[in-house]
């Protein structure tokens, strides 16, 4: 296409072009080149594109929950059967959006059916309805870029085909009237989480904080240091639950990178294998070592001695093992978790030695099922030490810069973990805080994936009623009570009615140390995206 454009005029031309023919489960990389003469001088301009074959799905019949219609209309539109849900055993159970916040109670009813082996997919929610009722600190920003993990369910989709997608999302307000406890920012009567104009090319509308002290597995990520996840999944009992906040229903039927990650999510839910928990986690050592599970939010049984019946051994630093008990458990399939220690005398040969001088955690993920869910958001650490930690020498298999070990035995499998969140001291140096907070989600997760149990995420089953009390107060993240301006989060944290104070007291998915004052302008909500 040739032409000339005169000073200050602009002209809009169409593109017609035939695009090559694709597999169903392939893409196309193309590209428009613009070579424009400016007097003596040319400039060149691109656009790149991709043209995605559509994959088709195996269709049959879902089980639906869907008082807004948009989900149906969207499985539909991939080639599936929806059907009104009856409480019956089936394939997955679909809940739509704002089905929860509609009717609390669908997923209470829905908890015995997940712990006996059913699948459930949950659609984006009402963000304030969720950190509310759920107890999540979900972004108050539209996402327009998500990036993939180390999950085989986005395989052949990239970081490009996760962003900027066509059409608006709708699940929230694209032009908000601000008001109230919006306007107190660190900049006086501006938001405290910025301006929102416009959810154009949103891809998530309200994307989770990773839970640090809990199961969820996340298998997408975004927005600030990527500790938020628009897709989640939770292990429980013999089933499982996924959480998809992808504004999925908005832009599948207008763009095709929309589509196929929708197709992809729905086969996922429907065929990914399941990974039941554990019946038995057993902890063997002392005190400090228990006081340090609690902390990390794990459920486990203390004993003097390794179960029989045990799935799942934490072995303290302090914990005397005799290596034959051991080596047995693990030979028929059981598996052993070490807690962080200065040396090893285990039985199984692993070696420890000081990490190197400047040693900062890491930014690789082994490729290891038990570090399913982990980035390199959780490994990495804001500073180093003054005291270089120790970290695994030889003896396993060496994952995350030594942070990390493995070593299987017969057909169980021993993880190490040096990983210790404690070790950073970030009372004193509050620079360290975030790393505190993905230092324990990473432990938490490594736990989840061995088959270990969180109290806290029953409470997704059972969510809490916002209040209606005009007399209310608000409720930090930490379950502590307080006032308005000490709670940044507002209006999207938890407000209960002082009759129901005692809701504080539920175990919170979030380390008990969240900032709630951010001097110096320094509210990553206000100011870090990525």
């Amino acid at each position: 296409m040739h032409g000339r454009l005169p000073v200050s005029e602009i002209r809009k031309l169409p593109i017609q072009l035939t695009a090559p023919a694709v597999g169903a489960e392939a893409k196309a990389n193309g590209q428009i080149t613009l070579t424009a003469k400016i007097g003596q001088f040319t400039h060149r301009d691109t656009f790149t594109f991709d043209v995605f074959g559509r994959e088709r799905t195996e269709g049959g019949e879902i089980a639906l929950i869907d008082p807004d219609g948009l989900a149906g209309k969207m499985l539909a539109d991939l080639g599936y059967t929806p059907v009104p849900w009856n409480g019956r055993a089936t394939p997955l159970v679909v809940v739509g959006r704002n089905a929860l916040k509609n009717d609390p109670a669908v997923i209470t009813r829905l908890e015995p059916y997940v712990r006996t082996g059913g699948r459930v997919l949950i659609c984006a929610q009402d963000p304030e309805w969720m950190t509310q009722a759920l107890g999540w600190r979900v972004c108050p920003k539209v996402s327009r870029r998500v990036f993939p993990m180390n999950s085989a369910v986005f395989s052949g989709i990239d970081a490009n085909d996760l962003r900027d997608w066509t059409g608006g999302s709708t699940l929230i307000e694209a032009y908000p009237a601000y008001s109230g406890d919006y306007l107190r920012g660190n900049e006086g009567a501006q938001p405290y989480a910025g301006w929102h104009w416009s959810n154009c090319g949103g891809v998530t509308s309200a994307a989770i904080e990773k839970p640090h002290r809990s199961g969820w597995r996340p298998l997408l990520e975004c927005e600030f240091d990527l500790a938020y996840t628009p897709l989640m999944e939770l292990d429980h009992g013999r089933g499982r639950l996924i959480v998809c906040t992808l504004d999925l229903e908005d832009h599948a039927a207008s763009d095709p990178a929309a589509r196929r990650v929708a197709g992809r999510v729905v086969d996922y839910a429907l065929h990914s294998p399941l990974a039941p928990r554990v019946d038995k986690v057993v902890y063997l050592g002392g005190d400090d070592g228990a006081a340090w599970l609690d902390r990390i939010g794990v459920g486990y049984h203390r004993s003097a001695t390794l179960d029989a019946d045990a799935g799942l051994v934490l072995v303290g630093t302090d914990a005397t093992v005799d290596s034959g008990t051991l080596n047995a458990h693990l030979e028929k399939g059981g598996k052993v978790f070490y807690l962080p220690r200065a040396s090893t005398d285990d039985g199984l040969d692993v070696t420890l030695k000081p990490a190197a001088d400047g040693f900062a955690g890491a930014l690789s993920v082994p490729d290891w099922p038990e570090a399913r869910g982990l980035s390199a958001s959780d490994l990495r650490w804001r500073s180093f030490l003054d005291n270089p930690p120790s970290i695994l020498g030889a003896g396993a298999g060496i994952g995350a810069d030594g942070l990390l070990g493995r070593k299987t035995v017969g057909r169980g499998v021993a993880i190490f973990c040096q990983l210790d969140p404690d070790r950073f001291d970030a009372d004193k140096k509050t620079y360290f805080h975030y790393t505190r907070w993905r230092s324990t989600r990473a432990v938490a997760q490594l736990l989840a994936n061995l088959g270990a149990s969180f109290p806290a995420d029953s409470q997704v089953f059972h969510p809490r009623e916002p209040a209606v009390d005009p007399n209310r107060i608000w409720v930090g993240p930490n379950g502590d009570l307080a006032g308005h301006q000490a709670n940044p989060r507002a209006p999207r944290d938890l407000n209960l009615s002082l009759n129901s104070a005692q809701e504080a007291t539920r175990t919170n998915f979030y380390c008990p140390d969240y900032r709630t004052d951010f001097p110096m302008g320094d509210n990553p909500y206000r100011y870090y995206r990525w």
